[in-house]
């Protein structure tokens, strides 16, 4: 019998969803967490901001990689707030590649030299999407009680990009 929508989102917030991504800017801290309120933008309603009278987000990273101006991170949401992640980490100062909606489009790579912005904008072209990927999820089956965890490898343009980065700057 499959689940209904509102069951499954019960179950996402029961359990564990992780995400990675690939951010501009190398992150100094290797890991750390962000715990700021989450509003939706009144200028705007399909953008959500930080905002002391929103409701409370919290948010885990750990950085997996870092390259010369751009990181791989590994994101734990403790709390389901829409747009959760892309907000923390664009209020950080580190957007998601790809993500013009929160910073991480074009427009973020021209404040660097020319031969930077040019291999970020490579690297963000790798892209149709924002670079974020929810590649596991756990919680505890409803009807078993088992402990359940799906795992989704990284997509193409992940991975490639991060070979291309790796090759690049090691």
């Amino acid at each position: 019998m499959p689940i209904d929508p509102k069951s499954l989102k019960i179950l996402i917030n029961m359990g564990k969803i992780y995400y990675k991504n690939i951010i501009c800017q190398k992150k100094r801290k290797k890991e750390n967490q962000k715990k700021e309120p989450i509003k939706r933008k009144r200028s705007d309603p399909t953008i959500f901001t930080v905002d002391q009278k929103g409701r409370n987000a919290f948010t885990s990273y750990k950085v997996e990689d870092s390259w010369r101006y751009i990181s791989k991170v590994h994101f734990k949401p403790k709390t389901g707030r829409t747009h959760q992640i892309r907000v923390h980490s664009s209020f950080m100062g580190h957007p998601i590649i790809s993500d013009k909606k929160y910073g991480g489009g074009e427009n973020k790579v021209k404040g660097f030299l020319p031969e930077v912005s040019k291999e970020l904008k490579s690297i963000l072209h790798m892209f149709n999407r924002q670079a974020l990927h929810a590649y596991s999820i756990e919680f505890v089956h409803p009807r078993t009680e088992e402990s359940v965890k799906f795992i989704s490898s990284l997509p193409d343009d992940f991975s490639e990009a991060i070979h291309i980065l790796s090759k690049k700057y090691g």
